[in-house]
């Protein structure tokens, strides 16, 4: 009886840590896959050390687009001047509003980040919305 270990298929694969942490961390959006890939073993070593290096999978957060300073000086003096109309006349209370409808596309591309558990995701701006009317 030989008791030596002999190559074959489904052998454990060796995976250096401080190499999949590196690659974590060049580009967080990696998925699984994509790192099995990179590395060459399986993508269920790879899920295991990442949960062993307590990372998890997070979805990014939306924040509002990335204004300018003179959007946003705009938009302050936009609302300064309806809220100051809207106390002599109020306004509001006279929109009618008909049978149409404006619906807004909205295609997200909203990729997750393989982070630690106590981190918060990085956030993305949220990407420009198309507009199409639809009766």
């Amino acid at each position: 009886m030989n008791l030596e270990d002999v190559e074959r298929k489904g052998r454990l694969q060796k995976l250096d840590d401080d190499i999949l942490r590196a690659m974590v961390d060049s580009d967080l959006g990696q998925t699984i896959r994509e790192l099995s890939l990179k590395i060459g073993c399986p993508w269920s070593t790879v899920q295991d050390h990442l949960h062993r290096m307590g990372k998890v999978y997070k979805q990014g957060i939306w924040v509002p687009h990335e204004l300018t300073e003179t959007a946003l000086d705009q938009r302050r003096t936009i609302c300064a001047s309806l809220l100051s109309w809207y106390k002599t006349d109020p306004f509001l209370r006279r929109i009618v509003t008909g049978d149409e409808k404006w619906v807004l596309y909205n295609n997200p591309i909203g990729k997750k980040q393989w982070l630690s558990s106590k981190e918060a995701p990085i956030p993305t701006p949220k990407p420009s919305l198309t507009l199409k009317k639809v009766l």
